[in-house]
């Protein structure tokens, strides 16, 4: 069985935007708001070579809520990945749910199945990869990206910014760190 690494995307891998129209932090617009650190990519590479195969499991709600059309999302997604590609660094597969409760697009509101925190892209990766989940990682900087994990059975790693916070008594991360570098201690 493989092991694996799911990354929540904005605000974990890369950096997210703050939207003083809409008073909120939202995920990049267009492919010039996309920033990765180096500080990410060199983990990124260390990471690698543990043998762990690296995924994308992103909710991306901006859509639902018309604040984005999907020519951009997937300019953003593009230029993510090509950064990753130009470091020699393989995501397996991205997940992206465009669902939201509030969703003014049809199709695009309940039921929400695959959003975190439901583990659904989780466990797809687990058939289609032979992931073991038990050995397996979810990192993040929400409550959502932990809730999921430990309802997909992995361990987890939240990463603390001034934005959100973590339930230190109810599905509490495994490991919770200021900076993402520091994950590298523990997997």
């Amino acid at each position: 069985m493989n092991k694996a690494i799911f990354f929540d995307r904005d605000g974990t891998l890369n950096k997210e935007i703050f939207r003083k129209e809409l008073q909120k932090w939202t995920a990049p617009h267009n492919p010039v708001e996309v920033s990765i650190d180096t500080k990410i990519i060199n983990l990124l590479k260390k990471l690698k070579k543990k043998n762990f195969l690296f995924f994308i499991v992103s909710n991306q709600p901006d859509y639902a809520l018309d604040l984005i059309d999907l020519k951009d999302l997937n300019s953003v997604h593009h230029k993510f990945n090509k950064i990753l590609s130009l470091n020699s660094i393989k995501i397996c597969e991205y997940f992206y749910s465009y669902k939201h409760p509030q969703s003014i697009k049809k199709r695009y509101g309940p039921p929400c199945f695959d959003r975190k925190p439901n583990p659904y892209f989780l466990k797809k990766a687990k058939k289609k990869y032979n992931i073991d989940l038990y050995n397996s990682w979810m990192i993040g900087d929400r409550q959502t990206d932990i809730e999921c994990g430990k309802r997909a059975g992995t361990k987890t790693i939240g990463i603390i910014n001034n934005r959100y916070e973590f339930n230190k008594k109810k599905n509490k991360p495994d490991f919770i760190f200021k900076s993402i570098n520091k994950i590298i201690d523990v997997i």
